[in-house]
């Protein structure tokens, strides 16, 4: 894609990141003792003096100004530029989770000291965990009302443990319920459909155009086309030229291709944007 577009590399894979991902340099300024002293010399509403107090009054924040402004009080001794780089915004949601220690089994316990399990929905709370494979240490809490006692006493006892996971944030938003997909194609969308496979069978880059009015049956022959793509173990992505039909078109495909689909989009925020874009650069799933 550089090649083609004739674009640098490192700029290209910048814009390919997910927003919160990315960390761009700024310039912030400090004053100087020199520029302390300055300060309460310069004429009152002078653009030197405004520009000097915000300095002050925002040491080590980016400048909302133009840098020039602040490279001729650097030469001047006014203050201090130097180069700092924004934080990261988006990451991984991290949640707690509760399992048992390997090699507990749940009869046991009941075995060894059937008066360890006399506290309310005792039972209930230790068979929820053990039938997991992990489950949310706040879902423990929403389910059973003494579930953080629970959980305290069965950790100290040394039969539960609790660790970190990264988890996915379901990107929200009202999704048009799909239709069903038909029985069969019509011939023109049959046409096109094995055109595409046939070019695909080549393993050779094509373009083709779907002309067709509103209703006419082009998304039918998109969905296909793609859940072909993916049978062949190959990956597909649909763009698609507004966050509205993105969201009617999520909802035709899930219903096709269940979890194997990632939504990216700005109408996301930055941790769901992170999850998606995550998601698929680890191969989680083809559409």
């Amino acid at each position: 894609m550089s090649e083609y577009y004739l674009y640098p590399l490192g700029r290209l894979i910048q814009s390919a990141l997910p927003g919160g991902l990315n960390i761009r340099p700024y310039r912030a300024a400090t004053l100087t003792a020199k520029g302390e002293e300055a300060l309460p010399l310069l004429p009152g509403r002078s653009e030197e003096r405004r520009l000097l107090a915000w300095v002050r009054d925002h040491p080590g924040k980016r400048a909302p100004f133009p840098l020039d402004r602040l490279y001729a009080f650097e030469k001047r001794g006014w203050l201090v530029l130097e180069e700092r780089m924004t934080k990261r915004r988006g990451g991984p949601l991290i949640k707690r989770f509760v399992k048992p220690k390997e090699g507990v089994a749940l009869k046991d316990l009941a075995e060894q000291d059937p008066r360890s399990l006399k506290a309310k929905n005792e039972t209930a709370f230790l068979e929820a965990v053990f039938s997991s494979q992990g489950i949310l240490s706040e879902e423990l809490s929403s389910r059973f009302a003494n579930g953080s006692y629970l959980l305290r006493k069965w950790l100290r006892k040394g039969v539960l443990e609790t660790y970190q996971a990264s988890v996915l944030r379901d990107p929200a938003g009202n999704v048009i319920l799909p239709y069903p997909p038909p029985k069969e194609l019509y011939a023109q969308q049959r046409a096109a459909l094995d055109a595409v496979k046939k070019q695909l069978a080549r393993g050779t880059f094509s373009t083709f155009l779907l002309h067709g009015v509103t209703g006419s049956g082009k998304t039918e022959v998109y969905c296909q086309a793609a859940r072909h793509v993916m049978d062949l173990g190959l990956q597909a992505i649909l763009l698609v030229p507004e966050i509205a039909l993105a969201i009617y078109m999520e909802g035709i495909l899930r219903s096709r291709l269940g979890d194997r689909l990632a939504v990216y989009h700005s109408g996301l925020s930055e941790g769901e944007r992170y999850d998606q874009w995550m998601k698929m650069a680890r191969g989680r799933c083809p559409s």
